[in-house]
């Protein structure tokens, strides 16, 4: 991307007006012949033009993606179970939502099939991993069969839901509720069970994982 450096004169510094111009002549008379409301009726009219949604240009989903790309994330492994199947899938769309209650947010794509794991079991847990777990997160989010992952996956059972071994931390929720955003479903769960691991984070960022060490006294 070109860059446009504006350097400032040395103080002191003064411009000789252009040949065949006075101080009192040229460009600057011009501006004052026509007076200052001419530079406000073209700002207003620019600003009207970008308002105008009609003249907006369309957003586009790359750019979309990538800008949000650019939001530094943990990752983590959304796993449920019901009686008769298990399964988990990678996310970063997640986020704590109320201390009081306690609620998690976990966003799922329309057509994960996490997702309907999470509407017959009523429940999911949210697996934070760690900096050296970037292999889990990479069979979570593959097209693996659902009852396969957790086979390869070293994890355990808390509050009747898989826990990744080696999370650094797991939260189990029950859900609460489901809503519709755009291509993706919006999961609310209130907190039943959680706890904490040990290690460092893994990362988000620009489309790739990041292994990043802390420094942080714990």
């Amino acid at each position: 991307m070109a860059k446009l450096w504006i350097v400032p004169a040395p103080v002191g510094t003064t411009f000789a007006p252009a040949p065949g111009r006075d101080r009192l002549h040229g460009g600057n008379q011009r501006g004052r012949r026509r007076g200052p409301h001419v530079h406000e009726n073209r700002g207003r009219r620019r600003r009207e033009r970008y308002n105008d949604p009609a003249m907006a240009p369309e957003p586009d989903p790359e750019l979309f993606r990538e800008a949000f790309g650019r939001f530094a994330t943990g990752v983590a492994v959304i796993t449920s179970a019901t009686a008769t199947a298990s399964g988990g899938m990678t996310a970063n769309a997640l986020c704590s939502l109320s201390l009081d209650p306690l609620l998690a947010l976990v966003c799922f794509e329309n057509n994960a099939r996490t997702l309907s794991i999470v509407r017959e079991s009523g429940r999911f847990a949210v697996n934070v991993l760690s900096a050296h777990q970037e292999e889990v997160a990479r069979v979570f989010a593959s097209k693996m069969p659902e009852s396969e992952k957790l086979g390869g996956v070293a994890h355990r059972f808390e509050a009747g839901l898989p826990i990744i071994e080696g999370a650094l931390s797991w939260v189990v929720c029950s859900l609460r509720d489901l809503i519709a955003g755009g291509d993706h479903t919006i999961a609310i769960g209130q907190v039943a069970a959680m706890d904490l691991g040990e290690g460092d984070p893994l990362v988000w960022y620009g489309g790739q994982y990041h292994d990043v060490r802390l420094r942080v006294e714990r």
